[in-house]
């Protein structure tokens, strides 16, 4: 444990189970986070079946995420990573808890004004849902990009680089 300490901090240092919980909360505490409620009703859905794509995974048909939810935005890459597959970011969402659907996008997108501004620039992904490209067969995830003023839909090919400014939303237990 200290060597892994010694490899993120550069300094050699012993703590015990008990300082590594407390600076554990302590980085938790600094994690960008929203609050939003999210009402049990249904939201549009943004259809890109007229874009060429057909939905090959719905993740659910209405919000994976109800009432009110601190959200912590958490980066698909682990410190000291390279840019990470496509695979290896959707078991990590799952791993994480943090495997919203496309309903759980528009919900956020209808709130942008709670989210973070550090994280503009960013990626908020939303992979529970997945779409294919009907000409290419290549798989899409729905995201939320920030583009000048304002987050906006987009879909990400599922198979890029996932890099460290990409986010996935995981509820605070």
């Amino acid at each position: 444990m200290n060597d892994l300490i010694k490899e993120i901090t550069g300094e050699l240092a012993c703590f015990t189970e008990e300082d590594l919980v407390k600076h554990l909360a302590t980085l938790r505490a600094r994690r960008p986070t929203m609050t939003l409620n999210f009402p049990s009703t249904h939201l549009e859905f943004e259809d890109y079946t007229q874009k060429g794509f057909d939905l090959i995974e719905s993740g659910g048909m209405k919000p994976t995420l109800s009432g009110e939810v601190v959200l912590d935005f958490v980066s698909v890459v682990k410190p000291g990573e390279s840019p990470v597959s496509g695979s290896v970011m959707l078991g990590r969402a799952v791993e994480l808890g943090g495997n919203p659907n496309q309903w759980d996008r528009e919900i956020v997108l209808a709130n942008q004004s709670l989210i973070p501004v550090s994280l503009r620039e960013k990626w908020l992904v939303f992979p529970a849902t997945k779409w294919r490209d009907r000409d290419s067969g290549r798989e899409y995830v729905p995201i939320a990009d920030w583009d000048d003023d304002c987050w906006i839909p987009r879909l990400a090919l599922l198979g890029d680089g996932w890099r460290a400014g990409d986010f996935l939303l995981v509820p605070r237990k």
